[in-house]
């Protein structure tokens, strides 16, 4: 809890208020069920919701504090007042006007957790190959739902050579969370197979 200076009034941590909270409570949940092979996976959801884009930086709107909301800077995630048109941190501007699959690997690095699960999500149903280098690098995140739901989306780009292999990479991460993901993936895309046949010709 913070103390608000000009009212005397407490008001919630931004970084552990209960829209954080739920935010990454939501994430772990999904990646779980997941994990499990449930059909109801982000990918799955994605797509049969025709590809439900994630919020753009102008939307990610985290707890109020003192009263007032705030949005995350897309360049460095600073947290900002809603009104700012620059970020107070970077000085970078708060409005972009960067492109759909942009603001996606953006939000890959989201510091909500549930956000970068959502993008994961989408960039698979929407078959965003240009993201494809963003989903591997998102594979060395310390989080390992965040790496669950990319390993997860790069099941849907096996036609690309560096998702195949990003793909190998997970199927050896040392969490049990994702190998565990990626079987499930590959599992219901029915893709199993196609992949060792795909490793055997490389090797």
């Amino acid at each position: 809890m913070l103390l608000n200076q000009s009212t005397g009034h407490r008001a919630l941590d931004p970084a552990s208020g209960p829209g954080v909270r739920r935010g990454r409570d939501d994430a772990h949940a999904a990646m779980s069920r997941r994990a499990r092979g449930s059909a109801t996976g982000g990918v799955d959801a994605a797509r049969s919701a025709g590809g439900t884009p994630a919020p753009s930086p102008d939307r990610l709107v985290v707890s109020p504090v003192g009263g007032l909301p705030t949005r995350f800077c897309p360049s460095c995630y600073a947290r900002n007042v809603w009104e700012a048109a620059h970020c107070e941190a970077c000085g970078a501007a708060l409005d972009p006007q960067d492109d759909f699959a942009t603001r996606l690997v953006w939000a890959l690095a989201h510091p909500d957790t549930g956000v970068a699960v959502n993008a994961a999500a989408t960039i698979a149903a929407r078959h965003l190959t240009g993201a494809i280098g963003a989903l591997r690098r998102t594979l060395e995140s310390p989080e390992v739902y965040r790496v669950a739901a990319a390993a997860e989306a790069l099941t849907a780009f096996l036609d690309d050579p560096e998702a195949r292999a990003a793909i190998a990479e997970a199927q050896r991460h040392r969490s049990v969370v994702v190998r565990r993901a990626v079987l499930a993936a590959m599992s219901a895309r029915g893709t199993q197979s196609m992949l060792s046949a795909r490793e055997g010709e490389s090797t």
